[in-house]
């Protein structure tokens, strides 16, 4: 027995994404590697400017990745639409479930906000972890730093590259 990775249905989405994984994983490096190149909080700020304006130019001129499909509608899922009042079909007890948009707007909200809380938490600890390596005396820690984010940042993008699930189909012609 052994596992094969299907790539029958490869296409040009791939490479979208490919290319997408790797415009986010050189701006991620670039990113967390100026401190190593550029001392003043200023230079650092107008370099990271430039390293989001770039690679926004490089996604909107980077082809899109297909878009999502479409989510089918309840006749598409085997529900036969109801008349009001018509007893709801077994098994869905009734009832659909429903938000209230208060709340919605309100756990939304606190959710992007701590979100960019642990955002910000996370870039700290991360510069200071850097600042303590240059202490050590290494030779550019945050480049290193830059690299290893990157290149996670590349593999986080390849995840969503189409048909990943074939590698984990078992092929039974060993």
């Amino acid at each position: 027995m052994t596992h094969r990775l299907d790539t029958s249905h490869a296409s040009g989405a791939s490479g979208a994404r490919l290319r997408r994984a790797g415009i986010s994983g050189l701006a991620v490096a670039l990113w967390y590697a100026t401190p190593d190149y550029l001392r003043g909080r200023r230079s650092r700020a107008v370099a990271k400017t430039a390293i989001l304006s770039g690679a926004a130019a490089a996604f909107a001129w980077a082809p899109a990745s297909p878009s999502a499909p479409p989510v089918p509608d309840d006749a598409a899922l085997g529900d036969t639409p109801r008349e009001p009042g018509a007893p709801a079909p077994a098994g869905t007890g009734g009832r659909r479930w429903t938000a209230n948009p208060r709340v919605v707007i309100v756990v939304g909200g606190a959710l992007l906000l701590a979100g960019i809380g642990l955002n910000i938490a996370t870039e700290k600890w991360i510069h200071r972890f850097g600042d303590r390596l240059v202490r050590k005396g290494t030779l550019l820690p945050h480049t290193a730093i830059g690299l290893v984010a990157g290149s996670l940042t590349v593999l986080a993008g390849l995840d969503e590259l189409p048909g990943r699930q074939g590698i984990d189909s078992v092929d039974s012609r060993a």
